[in-house]
């Protein structure tokens, strides 16, 4: 409290009090003026920041409508994965919600500079794209050899927009009938 007090004294430019807290009279910045600068000071990366509150918001929007329509009775206990279907499609469907929320907060820190419509394509692939990523990694670990690489030569030429398709694996016994 004495250091509230001796701030609030300093501050307001009480000569008289001060001297009698601490004893000395000197123009020494403390307290918040000290900090006052870094407080207010958007985060740096900005996108990524907008980026991650928009999805925040996005996911609040999810969870309460889940909940809501859970209270209202619409999950029937028999049908297993509807809640996690709705969840599925209540996260498609307040997209927007995401993207207004990020592209709106990064208006506002940038002071109107800056492409706020990347923010909110940053928005709509943050969650799912790692997510992606990670299925896709955990998958090509459990197929290993070559699977892999007709997964991949497939892939790749799906990619590059080829019309042929990959030969099929030869096997190595004979034909059934001989």
């Amino acid at each position: 409290m004495k250091v509230l007090r001796s701030d609030i004294v300093r501050y307001m430019g009480i000569d008289d009090l001060e001297d009698d807290l601490d004893g000395e009279s000197g123009e020494e910045e403390a307290g918040w003026k000290l900090i006052h600068g870094h407080v207010f000071r958007p985060p740096q990366p900005l996108v990524l920041f907008c980026s991650m509150i928009g999805v925040g918001g996005q996911f609040f929007a999810m969870i309460v409508s889940v909940l809501s329509l859970a209270l209202l009775g619409l999950f029937s206990p028999m049908r297993r994965g509807g809640v996690a279907t709705a969840a599925v499609l209540l996260y498609t469907g307040t997209s927007f919600i995401g993207g207004y929320v990020s592209a709106r907060l990064y208006r506002q820190l940038s002071k109107g500079d800056g492409n706020w419509a990347w923010t909110a394509v940053l928005t709509v692939l943050m969650f799912p794209l790692p997510c992606t990523i990670s299925d896709l990694s955990a998958g090509v670990e459990r197929m290993r050899g070559v699977r892999v690489r007709l997964v991949a030569l497939d892939h790749l030429q799906w990619a590059h927009h080829f019309r042929n398709e990959l030969p099929a694996p030869r096997h190595s016994f004979p034909p059934p009938g001989r």
